[in-house]
């Protein structure tokens, strides 16, 4: 029974293998919108062919470098050939050897024997936090890839480009505002004009209302031109009636007859 067990679980354990190797990446259509970068990424592996010294360094230590060549299915145009400073690579390689050997125990203060208050940074704890560990493996590897971007020495060389920025531009033609800004210029003085001609002849304005033909009869007209009994009539009849509303006798009001200007 013990041995069934112990088969059980050994066939349950997921064993994950993750390296970190060297690799040339190439970003396309790389864009930045509100502070998120986004790019298609190729990745190309790197073979370590071979090493060099900087002989034009005066001095008893001269940098090391180590060359790295991608493999032929990378783009055309790009460079084939890298050389990273083995000083560099060295560090980069030993940090990444500390971080992972972190396992995770926590520290004690206090008596012998005597637990205390436990303040350590625990790798192990993080790691089983995580999703899985090819999760926190590939994050590592940003992180490096990150810091390689980010470094800043004389044997740095960085890659110049070209940006493109999107900007919209607005052509207003400005022919096209005459009619409809002259039509409301118009209606505006015609507005002023009216206003201003009623309060001069001190006529009511009655707008479209009926009242003032209830309270003021027609004038000037005779009952045979005003026997129009069809709507239609009445609209004829109307094109050429022209009035105006008056006082007569200085007291009362009528809707007097005028001609129309031709």
């Amino acid at each position: 029974m013990t041995d069934t067990l112990a088969t059980d679980r050994i066939a349950q354990t997921e064993v994950t293998e993750c390296t970190i190797d060297w690799c040339a990446k190439v970003y396309r259509n790389a864009s930045l919108r509100d502070r998120q970068f986004s790019a298609y990424v190729e990745e190309y592996p790197l073979l370590y062919s071979g090493f060099w010294k900087d002989n034009s360094v005066i001095g008893p230590v001269q940098p090391e470098f180590s060359l790295l060549k991608a493999n032929s299915s990378i783009s055309a145009g790009l460079n084939l050939t890298f050389a990273v400073q083995r000083m560099n690579a060295k560090s980069l390689a030993n940090f990444v050897v500390r971080a992972l050997r972190s396992g995770n125990l926590t520290e004690s203060s206090g008596d012998a024997g005597v637990p205390g208050e436990t303040s350590s940074l625990s790798f192990g704890a993080a790691m089983l936090d995580q999703p899985s560990i090819s999760f926190v493996a590939d994050k590592i590897a940003v992180s490096l890839t990150n810091a390689i971007r980010g470094l800043t020495t004389e044997y740095t060389q960085q890659a110049e480009g070209q940006s493109f920025v999107t900007t919209q531009y607005i052509r207003v033609r400005w022919v096209w505002l005459i009619l409809p800004s002259a039509v409301v210029f118009l209606g505006i003085v015609l507005l002023g004009a009216t206003i201003y001609e009623s309060r001069r002849a001190s006529i009511a304005v009655g707008k479209s209302s009926p009242l003032a033909l209830l309270f003021h009869p027609l004038e000037g007209w005779s009952d045979t031109e005003l026997n129009d009994v069809g709507l239609g009539d009445m609209g004829k009849s109307a094109k050429a009636m022209s009035a105006r509303l008056t006082v007569k006798d200085g007291q009362s009001w009528r809707i007097s007859r005028t001609s129309i200007a031709a």
